[in-house]
Formats: structure tokens, sequence, C-alpha cells
């Protein structure tokens, strides 16, 4: 059961991450906001992806208070968010948008590299 939760995880935060990086990508290149599946399914998949991350915390008895690379990485998640939302929905430039979106990109980028090696602050040799 384990492995099954720990690999729907993986395959959710692969489709979170593509689907930020596409509807991003579509509104600084085209100026359009997500419309139809764009707009509903990433918050299927984001609720799929919350839902086995703490399936996970609870199956491996993590703690944040006990392990500083899992608070590091909830830290990370809600700016990976506030940066996602000021990309999609509150930025009022194209140069706001791009900072925004860089940004998430960049903490989701180290979400990843946290999760993978376990430490706070991942070895600069896997960027």
């Amino acid at each position: 059961m384990l492995l099954a939760v720990k690999y729907a995880h993986i395959v959710c935060i692969t489709l979170s991450g593509l689907l930020f990086v596409w509807r991003g990508t579509r509104l600084i290149a085209l100026g359009r906001s997500p419309a139809g599946w764009e707009r509903v399914l990433p918050h299927i998949i984001d609720t799929l992806l919350l839902t086995t991350a703490l399936g996970l915390v609870f199956m491996l008895r993590l703690n944040p208070l006990e392990h500083g690379w899992l608070a590091a990485k909830l830290v990370a998640v809600i700016g990976y968010i506030g940066f996602g939302f000021i990309t999609l929905r509150f930025a009022r430039s194209r140069s706001q948008q791009i900072t925004a979106f860089s940004c998430a990109t960049v903490t989701f980028a180290y979400i990843v590299l946290v999760a993978i090696t376990r430490e706070p602050w991942p070895p600069t040799a896997l960027l």
C-alpha cells in the first residue's frame, strides 16, 4: 500500500508541475487565463497530491517538527502556492507574471530536491 501511495504522489507531483508550467506559459505568451479543463483539472490533481502527501506522512509517521526537511518542504509548498496565485490570478502586468512564474518554478524545483535528498539545503551539485 505504501508504494502505491508513494507512486501516486509522484505522478500527482509531475502532473501538477507540468500543468502549472502549461498554464503559466500560456498566460504569459497569450495573455489568456486558463478556462475549461485547464481550470478544473489542476484542482483535482492538487487535491489528490495533498491526499497522498498526508497519507505518506501518516503511514511513515513523519513529524515536520522532528524532520527539518519536511518542515522546509511544507513552508516551500506554501510559497509555491502563493507564487502560483500571483502568477495566475493577481499579477497586473506581464513582468509581474514572469517574475512570479519564475519564483514558483524555482520553488517547485527546490521542493522536489528537498524531497529527493531529505535535506532542507540540498547540495547545489544537484542543481
